[in-house]
């Protein structure tokens, strides 16, 4: 009988540890998969490689990202400046969207940079550009904070813009 009874707390104990276990586990598991929750920024840059780096580099070290959803054209600055060419303005939007709604981004920039092919007037008329792109890029509707950035020639400064 008293052998019985040990066995039976054996199991009963073996039974509590199994359950801690598996509790710690889950606690542990919930807090390793809560450590990993990435964040996002999204970008509308131009294509021009020399500015990719530099652009990710200060979203990150900026506004402490892990990832950066990058929405590509030639000169966007200037196509969403103009708000005209329809077909692209929508593209981006719904580009930017994804990045919005299905990555977590909760910050958008508008890039403008030094020698954009895509876009090949001065720094000033580029901010110009910049500016009026973000009243496009509002337009969309996303509840996001919008920056303005500028590369300089070196194509690794970047500044923000007012």
């Amino acid at each position: 009988m008293m052998i019985a009874r040990l066995g039976r707390v054996f199991w009963e104990l073996k039974f509590v540890a199994l359950i801690l276990m598996c509790c710690g586990g889950i606690i542990i598991f919930a807090k390793t998969m809560e450590g990993n929750k990435t964040t996002f920024a999204c970008v509308i840059n131009c294509m021009d490689g020399r500015i990719q780096d530099a652009v990710k580099n200060y979203m990150r070290g900026n506004y402490g990202v892990d990832w950066v959803d990058m929405v590509t054209e030639p000169g966007p600055n200037k196509i969403l400046a103009d708000n005209q060419d329809v077909p692209i303005i929508e593209n981006i939007k719904k580009r930017v969207g994804v990045s919005v709604h299905h990555h977590g981004a909760n910050i958008v920039a508008i890039v403008g940079h030094f020698g954009c092919a895509g876009n090949p007037v001065e720094k000033e008329q580029q901010i110009q550009h910049l500016r009026q792109a973000k009243k496009t890029v509002e337009s969309f509707g996303f509840d996001v904070q919008i920056i303005l950035l500028w590369v300089n020639g070196d194509f690794k400064s970047v500044e923000k813009i007012d």
